[in-house]
């Protein structure tokens, strides 16, 4: 059967994609990883340890100050994060009116 050359590049286009399609992840893009972890264990994970979701934005500025102090400890952006609020929560004086409401 003769082709024209446009539908003789589609169908080998259509074989590229098939072979990528069903080639196997490659080992290095797995290498060291855990099973993942579903969204609803994670969840229950973190609620077992008292974390809680707490969006919010921030000037860029700031996120990158904070990325660089978390890669320079070695600790994740949540936990620096928490424990810079801690920190300066526990310097500043009591607000007025909300301080008695919080606790």
């Amino acid at each position: 059967m003769h082709m024209k050359r446009t539908q003789l590049e589609k169908v080998k286009g259509k074989q590229i994609v098939n072979a990528m399609r069903g080639a196997a992840t490659p080992g290095r893009y797995a290498h060291g990883s855990a099973a993942p972890v579903s969204r609803k264990a994670q969840r229950r994970q973190e609620q077992a340890l008292g974390l809680t979701p707490f969006a919010v934005k921030l000037p860029s500025a700031l996120v990158r100050r904070l990325q660089a102090r978390a890669h320079e400890t070695g600790a994740d952006l949540g936990r620096v994060t928490a424990e810079l609020l801690e920190a300066a929560l526990d310097a500043a004086p009591p607000a007025p009116s909300t301080a008695e409401e919080i606790r």
